[in-house]
């Protein structure tokens, strides 16, 4: 999943990962441009395409199968679920809506990921404020529907600010990455978790 230039969403398919096939999946809305689109794996052969839009983190559902098949034609169809993922607000360090662009400020990324024991959890890195230091939270959810939004940022509160994370499975764990800023430059971190 893509913003597009005109402040909506695509999708982009390959099989090689060298080719892709690119189609257009969700047209700005009332509420202005789409950001930070994200595509959890549901049960069910079903996907969950996650983005920003009027201040919460909202949702639209296809059959993989369908989505795949529509993504060949240039038109992906996706059914909006109606119903935030997120709000804006909805923990101390989750960012308000900017009173004067009137946007949620950062960024969210996604995955799902196979527990242990064989069950689906979809995993959300969001950007957030802590006073005036950018910080990285994060939400979970066993059905991509219902998401818990941990009390306190992932990574501490404190210099350097922190954004744009996006995680990976890596060796028998996870590999966080983000942006950080200390002082004048900004560069990438990276940690990892069992």
């Amino acid at each position: 999943a893509y913003a597009t230039g005109a402040g909506g969403v695509g999708l982009a398919l390959s099989g090689d990962g060298a080719s892709w096939s690119r189609a257009e999946a969700l047209a700005p809305g009332p509420g202005g441009a789409l950001s930070s689109p994200l595509l959890l794996r549901l049960d069910g052969g079903r996907v969950r395409l996650g983005f920003v839009a009027g201040g919460a983190l909202q949702a639209a559902d296809a059959a993989l199968d369908a989505l795949v098949a529509d993504v060949a034609t240039g038109r992906a169809t996706l059914a909006p679920t109606g119903l935030p993922l997120l709000g804006a607000g909805a923990a101390p360090w989750l960012p308000a809506i900017d009173p004067i662009t009137g946007r949620v400020t950062g960024r969210v990324t996604g995955r799902t990921v196979v527990t242990p024991t064989g069950r689906r959890r979809h995993d959300l890195y969001l950007d957030g404020r802590v006073g005036a230091a950018r910080v990285v939270g994060l939400a979970a959810s066993f059905d991509g529907g219902l998401f818990t939004l941990a009390a306190d940022p992932l990574l501490p509160a404190a210099a350097p600010d922190e954004w744009g994370a996006t995680a990976a499975a890596w060796r028998d764990g996870t590999l966080l990455v983000h942006a950080a800023r200390g002082g004048a430059r900004s560069v990438l971190l990276g940690a990892t978790s069992p």
